[in-house]
């Protein structure tokens, strides 16, 4: 996924130019913060509940670990490192928490009284009147909590990773997003005709309203800079659900009912009632970011290799040219991608305008509901439409893919 390469190589190149106070090390379950060259210093170590011997020893259910972290006891280099370091440390605890998806954080109440009353305190641990072994919090209320507990300096630092989680989450939402229906069904080349055309009509459906958004993001942003990405963005979309019609066109699909008729799968209006909502009543232009980060972030990470199967696919229904019939998806690989591409320019944004916890899991509910609302939509045209490809096709693919 070159496009995410891009954007981290942005974002370590970025960090490397700026002078932090503090070095934060996280790695996956064990975070360490430090400062003042290394005088003072702690770590903490976070874990998924789920499989875990933690689990064992409670005799929890998979069904209530699943969502579940536990934070350990942290550990300092002094009891006054512990006092200034210990609200920052458990904030990037919860944080590696809420990338897992986990909801709800876990402390063991048989560790040392004052260290449970500390942080009963701090992230506001409540008991579990059915499992006295253990106190636990809502993760947001929780990383909420540690972050108010939080100095400006160590808010500032802080601001810095947000970005950081939104990648992270992306990451793990597209890579899971190339193994779901739709990019399966290309992969394996299997994909019918019916089934891509479904497809070409649903993008249609929420590609003709970009410049028309990106326009009324130009009308309410207050800042210059967020202006100009926004009118940058729309000059860049003008358009664009015209190659959408010439791909239609080329496949002979009936593109008048398009036009004029017709009425888009519920799963994408997921996606397009998202951004009317955003845009038409929230009215910030800052969470609709989280939208073109999430359409453009799957073009811009979609391989040569995609391509080459796409265009087999197409091939094998009788279309002697295949790019004729697909420059919108292709096309977009390149103008979305690319270190200086629409998806770095979002995600420059991003880091630019996400400045407090609070905004930032805001941006993180609204890109949960937009990876959710896109992939739904996408994988509807292979999951709704089953019938249109043959079940003989489906299982000799799946067979050589395993072969591979």
């Amino acid at each position: 996924m070159e496009a995410i390469n891009h954007a981290e190589n942005y974002l370590r190149n970025k960090a490397k130019s700026t002078e932090q106070p503090y070095q934060i090390d996280i790695s996956n379950d064990v975070i360490s913060i430090s400062c003042d060259n290394q005088k003072m210093f702690g770590h903490i170590r976070i874990e998924k509940i789920l499989h875990s011997a933690f689990q064992k020893s409670l005799g929890l259910s998979e069904k209530q670990s699943r969502h579940c972290a536990i934070i350990h006891t942290p550990a300092f280099s002094s009891d006054s490192d512990a006092q200034k370091l210990l609200p920052m440390l458990c904030y990037f605890a919860l944080r590696q928490a809420r990338i897992w998806h986990c909801e709800n954080i876990i402390f063991s109440t048989k560790d040392n009284l004052n260290t449970v009353r500390t942080l009963s305190a701090l992230l506001r641990l409540e008991p579990v009147v059915h499992l006295p072994q253990i106190s636990a919090q809502r993760l947001n209320y929780a990383i909420h909590h540690a972050y108010e507990a939080c100095d400006q300096t160590q808010r500032d630092v802080i601001q810095t990773y947000f970005v950081h989680e939104i990648l992270d989450t992306f990451k793990s939402w597209v890579t899971q997003l190339f193994h779901d229906s739709w990019f399966s069904a290309v992969k394996t080349r299997s994909l019918s005709k019916e089934q891509y055309i479904s497809t070409l009509f649903n993008l249609h459906a929420f590609v003709k309203y970009t410049t028309r958004l990106a326009a009324r993001c130009v009308a309410i942003c207050e800042t210059r800079d967020l202006r100009n990405h926004y009118i940058h963005h729309l000059k860049g979309e003008i358009n664009h659900e015209v190659i959408i019609e010439s791909d239609l066109k080329a496949l002979r699909a009936d593109v008048d009912y398009l036009l004029q008729s017709y009425v888009p799968h519920t799963a994408t209006g997921e996606f397009i009632v998202l951004q009317e909502s955003i845009v038409s009543f929230k009215q910030d232009a800052v969470l609709m970011l989280a939208c073109p980060f999430v359409a453009e972030g799957m073009t811009a990470n979609i391989t040569n290799a995609f391509v080459e199967d796409l265009h087999a696919t197409i091939k094998s229904w009788g279309v002697k040219s295949p790019e004729s019939v697909s420059r919108f998806l292709t096309s977009h690989m390149k103008t979305d991608g690319g270190d200086d591409g629409h998806w770095t320019r979002v995600i420059m944004m991003m880091d630019k305008y996400i400045k407090t916890e609070n905004q930032h899991q805001q941006f993180l509910h609204i890109l949960g509901l937009a990876m959710s609302g896109y992939a739904h939509g996408l994988n509807a045209n292979i999951d709704d439409l089953e019938l249109w490809r043959s079940q003989q096709t489906v299982v000799t693919s799946v067979k050589d893919e395993a072969l591979v």
